[in-house]
């Protein structure tokens, strides 16, 4: 059956027992009383107990450094913004962009240093902006997760996010053109007695870290779409062997993490990092933080798209690392979100790289943030990995982001099947009848409307939207494909 391309929202088509309804009223997205998820297990449920995954992408790198926004804004009064949109309008241009590639979820960065870089003294009117990106993610229907990000420790050592104030010497920043090596400073360095100092909770840095996280999650908690909190991404384990450091010294980090957070946003999921080089790895030395309500986030960079910045098709490492995060989020019994996967812009293979990725992804319904999106002329420490240039201009990598995929269940997930050449899905599941399944159909996929096939069901496709609302009258197995619309 075909579903043609309409004007406006309408019911294209309706195949109920294989026969054809034509007359009944559209099916429209359920009315959910909040946009919260709960960890089950290894799955994450909205208010209607469906299976929900999660696809999206980080905004942004460059979110790391002054004015620490992803895009430019006239107010920032920074350098390459001042011709600039207003905040406001800027921002409806990056998230339009945003929903149209179908995401479902931003993973928003801020630093510490953004929100206090005077100590005790917050900055309201960063925070105001960032919780009005947050706000108008929801009001898009992406969802959001609140992530502190850090990378060797702060500014001072070529990295991100803890204030200037928190590092134990007098070091000047530097700028980011001479930190094409960042990395190093995880291995050796003054960064690694950075972290030292914080982990020891000396000079009070950790009672101040947790305060500036519940001052965060007073301000962001209860706003629409923000479901959770990452803690720290990719923290370093300072000059300890992080055998010893990962089950010792980090997981207890989050159990007292989740606590304090919770103390002001009882019901928000606790997001919980690697460090950078298990990223890499693909293993972990932690253990499992002894707290319920959590979402698994390590990384994933292949070891040779790393080190080379080339990826070579079939390449042992492609999907090595996303299979073993699986595999520890199923010895763990939770989900995971792999909070960061990605590949520089020139990188000829960039697409068919990343589209190897998501189809591993797809086999284990693995929830995934790309890195990044940011649309500014800089670009942070020269990573070259932001999906979008100056203006929104798209790479290469949107063509393997843009995808169809089950973004809510009613029932059981059983498997998802896209093929990016034939634009064709097949979702397999354990249906709950009169349940409403939502499949993300970007529009920019289907411009001719969708054909849709699903014995036992009902559907009704809302291009505007970009979903796919199916509803089967039956409980038990059942089998939906979709394809673009057949002349």
């Amino acid at each position: 059956m075909i579903l043609s391309k309409p004007s406006s929202l309408a019911v294209h088509a309706a195949l109920f027992s294989g026969v054809f309804w034509g007359c009944q009223a559209p099916i429209q997205g359920p009315e959910l009383a909040h946009q919260q998820l709960r960890q089950q297990g290894p799955t994450l449920l909205d208010a209607l107990d469906r299976e929900v995954l999660l696809r999206g992408v980080n905004a942004g790198g460059r979110s790391k450094f002054l004015p620490f926004h992803p895009f430019a804004f006239a107010e920032s009064n920074a350098p390459l913004q001042a011709d600039a949109p207003p905040f406001e309008e800027a921002l409806e241009i990056y998230l339009d962009q945003a929903q149209s590639w179908g995401v479902n979820v931003l993973r928003v960065p801020f630093t510490w240093e953004a929100l206090e870089p005077v100590r005790g003294e917050y900055d309201a009117v960063f925070l105001e902006r960032y919780a009005r990106i947050l706000e108008a993610a929801g009001e898009r229907n992406i969802r959001t997760i609140v992530d502190f990000h850090q990378d060797v420790f702060a500014r001072t050592y070529c990295g991100d996010g803890f204030p200037l104030w928190a590092a134990p010497d007098p070091y000047e920043p530097v700028e980011h053109s001479e930190c094409h090596d960042w990395f190093l400073g995880y291995f050796s360095g003054p960064s690694r007695l950075a972290f030292d100092r914080f982990w020891a909770g000396e000079d009070g840095l950790m009672e101040a870290f947790e305060a500036m996280w519940q001052h965060m999650a007073a301000r962001t908690w209860g706003i629409p779409g923000v479901i959770g909190y990452e803690v720290i991404n990719e923290p370093g384990p300072g000059t300890a062997d992080p055998s010893q450091w990962g089950p010792e010294v980090l997981s207890p980090f989050y159990e007292r993490m989740t606590d304090a957070i919770r103390t002001v946003a009882p019901d928000a999921l606790i997001v919980f990092d690697t460090t950078g080089l298990e990223g890499v790895e693909g293993s972990t030395a932690m253990t499992r933080p002894q707290r319920e309500g959590l979402l698994f986030a390590p990384h994933y960079y292949a070891p040779s798209v790393f080190v080379t910045q080339t990826w070579v098709p079939g390449s042992s490492d492609t999907v090595s690392g996303i299979h073993a995060w699986a595999g520890k989020g199923e010895a763990w019994d939770l989900p995971v979100l792999l909070g960061e996967f990605g590949i520089q812009q020139h990188n000829a293979g960039a697409a068919d790289y990343l589209r190897a990725q998501y189809e591993a992804m797809d086999e284990s319904g693995m929830h995934a943030t790309l890195w990044e999106y940011s649309t500014t002329e800089d670009d942070w420490n020269e990573e070259g990995m932001s999906i979008t240039g100056p203006g929104g201009h798209e790479f290469g990598q949107v063509e393997a982001l843009v995808r169809a995929y089950p973004s809510a269940v009613a029932g059981a997930l059983n498997g998802w099947r896209w093929n990016p050449d034939t634009l064709e899905g097949q979702l397999d599941l354990l249906a709950k009848a009169g349940g409403i399944t939502e499949i993300a159909v970007p529009t920019r996929l289907f411009p001719e409307g969708l054909s849709v096939e699903a014995q036992g069901a009902r559907w009704t496709h809302d291009e505007v939207a970009g979903l796919l609302f199916v509803r089967w009258a039956h409980d038990g197995p059942a089998t939906l494909r979709l394809g673009p619309a057949r002349p």
